[in-house]
């Protein structure tokens, strides 16, 4: 039973008004979209478990009082908080309260900004999970506007959202035996008249998850019947398939629980990034639309000890001059994981030999330095395996039979 790391994540997440409180969401690699109507950001968990190690990274910060971070559960405040004093900036941390989430329960996580001053910005909003039964992380995906009549198009299980017509740069490779369960989609808007289907993508074909969501109908949804058996380097998404009609329909959500019995996580998310040649570049270990050039504003401190293995990256389009190297950071030092993306290079990268043992206090982001002239590459999607160090279990039977 390892645990995973849930959180939301934004380089850019912009300054959070004065004496307002916002919603977060509570998923893995989702990227930050603070809104003050909590039901936008609400995730059903259907996997009992228990939630602590609540984190956030600040910034900029120049309220004039208090700011408190929370967990969220059906509504209601949850066992956890951080209080960010007026004008502070750095990491904070609950390290002592935990939350136990129960089948059927709604979380998020929430913050109240203090009062008066111009700026509050973050970085990563963040918890750790660990399920009851084998190792779980719950991915997540935020939504935007679909508009497009007849049609299928792609998105990525974790991080920010664009709609792909070319499904290679949604989708992201999961380097180890799982299974793919509990889908769910929070459907926040929908003007249309007739069914949406999403569903789950399995290297180019659909696979068994599936939800339907009926014109006009809100709410959550979603598919509690149906498994994915994922194998080691498979590549996977998700889609979404419209009937006629140009009317809107969005999700705030879509996520999928991805299960594995020998105590390894999924890591990683959909970042779509342009980084310019012959520079050095970071990006948060959760994905989520988060280049920088300023280290710490990448870093997270990971509060769980893991192996990190099979870093991969997709690159979309590259037109810098000479070769790039990207590379795990490991308490602001290069790391043993370490991808060459040649000259000119696109398509998958991966790492599959080397191996960094991360302890729970470390600080982990991803660099890339990349080629002396050109222009730029657009990177997609970057993920990577963390193994749970000293988790006991790591045996059992997956909810059907995985492959590893």
């Amino acid at each position: 039973m390892g645990k995973a790391i849930l959180g939301t994540v934004n380089i850019n997440a912009g300054a959070q008004n004065a004496d307002t409180t916002y919603y977060h969401f509570c998923l893995m690699g989702h990227i930050i979209q603070a809104t003050t109507t909590e039901s936008n950001t609400q995730r059903t968990f259907r996997t009992t478990g228990i939630l602590s190690n609540l984190y956030m990274r600040v910034i900029s910060n120049d309220r004039t009082t208090a700011s408190t971070g929370r967990t969220r559960i059906n509504g209601g405040n949850g066992n956890q908080s951080i209080s960010i004093g007026s004008s502070t900036t750095g990491e904070f941390e609950d390290t002592v309260n935990r939350d136990p989430i129960y089948a059927g329960n709604n979380v998020n996580l929430s913050l109240a900004v203090g009062t008066t001053g111009t700026v509050f910005n973050f970085i990563t909003h963040s918890v750790i999970f660990k399920s009851n039964k084998h190792t779980i992380t719950p991915t997540g995906v935020n939504g935007q506007n679909f508009t497009t009549a007849s049609t299928t198009q792609y998105f990525s299980l974790s991080g920010s959202q664009v709609y792909e017509t070319d499904e290679l740069q949604s989708q992201e490779q999961i380097s180890m035996g799982a299974i793919a369960k509990n889908m769910f989609l929070n459907i926040t808007t929908n003007s249309r008249t007739t069914t949406t289907t999403y569903g789950l993508r399995k290297n180019t074909a659909n696979g068994n998850l599936s939800i339907s969501v009926s014109d006009g109908s809100t709410g959550f949804f979603e598919d509690n019947t149906n498994t994915d058996t994922i194998a080691a380097g498979n590549l996977v998404n998700f889609y979404i398939t419209t009937g006629t009609g140009t009317e809107i329909i969005v999700h705030s959500i879509g996520s999928v629980e991805i299960e594995t019995v020998n105590n390894s996580i999924f890591l990683g998310g959909y970042v779509n990034e342009s980084v310019s040649a012959n520079v050095t570049a970071y990006f948060n270990l959760l994905g989520g639309n988060a280049e920088t050039t300023t280290q710490v504003n990448a870093s997270m401190k990971v509060r769980i000890s893991l192996r990190i293995k099979n870093i991969w990256v997709y690159v979309s389009a590259n037109t810098v001059v000479g070769a790039s190297t990207f590379t795990i950071m490991n308490n602001f030092s290069a790391g043993n994981n370490s991808i060459s993306i040649g000259s000119l290079a696109t398509g998958e990268f991966e790492d599959a030999s080397n191996l960094d043992v991360i302890y729970s206090a470390s600080q982990v982001s991803y660099r890339i330095i990349t080629g002396a002239t050109g222009t730029s590459m657009v990177i997609d999607n970057i993920t990577c395996v963390g193994i749970n160090i000293g988790v006991k279990g790591g045996s059992g039977t997956l909810s059907t039979p995985g492959i590893f």
